[in-house]
């Protein structure tokens, strides 16, 4: 069976298109959402079209501080486990696609290595090569390549990345957000006035582009 672990906002947006495929390819998935961030994501389930998880590992307010970080895990992994035939609907050898380098991705690849899931990497072998910038999502990934066993990777230089790590490596291209951006489903009830000329589509969302001025 394939298990998509998923618990940010930005995991759900970038995950769709996956989600969307299967299901419309009548291929079972369980979808188990971890919590991390809870506003919006039933806006986003709605506007995509998905079903809502099949588990839910948390319930509460979104994960934003590293304290509430090791609270929720240590938490998400007792209730893994005394839910674990209900998490992962009995399946004892299945696949677990995890994406990106959230405190969710880690603690997906951990429940699936802990439970013998092999576990996949969306959007994998993205490096800065600077464990303090970003923190920790950095860390997170080098976690994770070595926790994983397929590698989903969006081109070339994220594969040479991912030399010294064993597994299948496979050439996406392009992060699938390419996707995302090419269905028109989400934004058919919106009425936005594009411009007529070429622009672009810009994420400032990260603390360190808001708050140092060098950077913003």
């Amino acid at each position: 069976m394939i298990h998509i672990f998923i618990g940010t906002k930005a995991q759900l947006i970038k995950m769709a298109p996956i989600m969307q495929v299967l299901k419309s390819r009548n291929i079972k998935y369980n979808f188990i959402f971890s919590g991390q961030h809870q506003e919006t994501i039933n806006e986003l389930l709605e506007n995509f079209k998905l079903d809502p998880p099949d588990f839910t590992l948390y319930s509460g307010q979104d994960v934003t501080s590293p304290f509430q970080a090791v609270l929720w895990g240590v938490k998400s992994i007792i209730h893994a486990f005394k839910h674990r035939d209900e998490l992962w609907q009995g399946d004892r050898r299945g696949i677990v696609l995890n994406h990106g380098d959230t405190f969710s991705t880690l603690l997906g690849s951990l429940l699936a290595k802990f439970h013998g899931h092999k576990r996949a990497h969306v959007e994998s072998g993205l490096r800065s090569h600077n464990f303090c910038h970003p923190f920790p999502e950095e860390l997170i990934r080098v976690l994770v390549f070595k926790l994983s066993n397929i590698y989903y990777c969006p081109g070339k230089w994220a594969i040479n990345n991912l030399k010294n790590q064993q597994g299948e490596k496979i050439n996406t291209i392009a992060n699938t957000l390419y996707d995302t951006l090419h269905m028109k489903q989400p934004y058919e009830q919106i009425d936005i006035n594009l411009p007529k000329e070429p622009f672009c589509v810009a994420s400032l969302h990260r603390f360190e582009n808001i708050f140092q001025r060098k950077q913003m």
